[in-house]
């Protein structure tokens, strides 16, 4: 049978930690709840007239041809795990993303850069936790939806990505709601595990921190309600904010520490100092503007270096 071409959501799940579950079970008693498991979700995707494109070990991948019914199929099947009598030490979680956007058809396969951000959308999910892409739920801006909501995740960085992905949770009413940090990578630098900033008006720090860190050329790592991030940096709006603080960011060279000057400016800092060479060592070449909340925020490139690597990058386990 062909299958449907144009606009597609498509679903993509697997068991959380399914090798230590496996382990932990045993070949025959892991392969009758693996059998189980996908009895359940083969049943709430074909309600939903769910098109299975593809089943490798504990992962479906599943084309739908509306978004909605791709939520409610997800929720069914989440819903029907959660409910289902497993054995005794079963613990068995699946993860899902769902991903709207076109893909090009062969007989019976779908290929393209829409299925690969269905599955890295699925990778950053906990088990129990169903996640939607920003274009998933901007098809579903129009579509009621009954016993189901939600929830902003903000902005996060998928593997293999250039953009951050904006994404959403499924909220069930009676099924688990909240989950740790999406499982996504970020990176380590030398001393700083994090520093956490307090900030007065959410919004406007938010901008200056984007348009500072694009002009170094980084990303905001995430945002959600009340805060935001980005690698080592953390900002929320729940107490007295920060002042009197010193950051300073690595730049890559002198037309990067011009371009931080110029975006903070434009953003709402105001100059601390402009670009130039300072006496702290030769080729020490930096610039000074203050955020919204009067700290300190530095840009600066230390000459010419070689890095041995551009940092340490730490990966969630499974």
């Amino acid at each position: 049978m062909t299958l449907p071409s144009g606009t597609i959501t498509f679903l993509f799940s697997d068991i959380e930690g399914s090798t230590q579950l496996a382990r932990k079970l045993g070949q025959k008693r892991y392969g009758d709840a693996l059998a189980e498991h996908s009895g359940l979700l083969r049943t709430a995707f074909e309600e939903r007239d769910g098109r299975e494109i593809d089943t490798q070990g504990d992962s479906f991948f599943v084309a739908f041809a509306r978004a909605r019914d791709a939520v409610y199929a997800a929720a069914a099947a989440q819903r029907a795990l959660a409910e289902h009598s497993w054995p005794e030490s079963v613990d068995l979680k699946v993860r899902m993303g769902l991903h709207t956007g076109e893909a090009a058809v062969t007989e019976d396969k779908y290929l393209g850069v829409a299925v690969h951000r269905a599955a890295r959308i699925c990778s950053a999910a906990h088990g129990g936790q169903v996640l939607l892409s920003e274009s998933t739920v901007a098809v579903l801006e129009d579509e009621q939806l009954d016993d189901v909501a939600l929830r902003d995740l903000g902005h996060h960085q998928l593997k293999d990505f250039d953009r951050p992905e904006r994404i959403a949770q499924l909220v069930m009413p009676g099924l688990r709601a909240d989950f740790p940090e999406l499982r996504a990578e970020y990176h380590l630098g030398r001393l700083i595990d994090h520093v956490h900033l307090r900030v007065r008006d959410l919004e406007a720090s938010k901008r200056f921190y984007t348009a500072v860190l694009e002009a170094l050329g980084r990303r905001l790592g995430g945002d959600g309600e009340g805060y935001f991030w980005a690698d080592e940096l953390y900002a929320s709006d729940d107490k007295e904010p920060t002042s009197g603080l010193h950051l300073a960011f690595q730049a890559r060279d002198r037309d990067a520490v011009n371009r931080f000057y110029d975006a903070a400016l434009a953003a709402g800092g105001r100059d601390n100092g402009k670009p130039g060479e300072r006496d702290y060592h030769p080729g020490y070449y930096a610039a000074y503007v203050l955020d919204p909340d009067g700290n300190n925020v530095e840009a600066v490139h230390h000459g010419p270096a070689v890095r041995s690597a551009e940092s340490i990058v730490v990966l969630p386990g499974d």
